[in-house]
């Protein structure tokens, strides 16, 4: 019995990892100004300098990757990097 629910509770992890979708930066800004004006939502521009910058890590990690941010932005904006 402990064998199943264990099967049970990863399959059940597994596919709540499966559903979250992953958010679409776009790096080509007349493409996204496109897909802004098509769907008539704003665009979020993030200006990041490099991989090494702690602060946008932080910003990314504390904010970005969060399923609330995720939510709201497949939603309401066109993102750019």
């Amino acid at each position: 019995m402990k064998k199943i629910l264990a099967v049970l509770l990863l399959a059940l992890s597994l596919t709540s990892f499966a559903q979250q979708k992953e958010l679409v930066w776009h790096t080509d800004v007349n493409k996204a100004i496109n897909i802004s004006s098509q769907t008539g939502k704003p665009l979020f521009l993030f200006f990041t300098g490099s991989d090494w910058c702690g602060w946008c890590k932080k910003l990314v990690s504390e904010v970005f990757n969060k399923a609330e941010f995720k939510n709201w932005a497949t939603k309401n904006i066109v993102l750019v990097e």
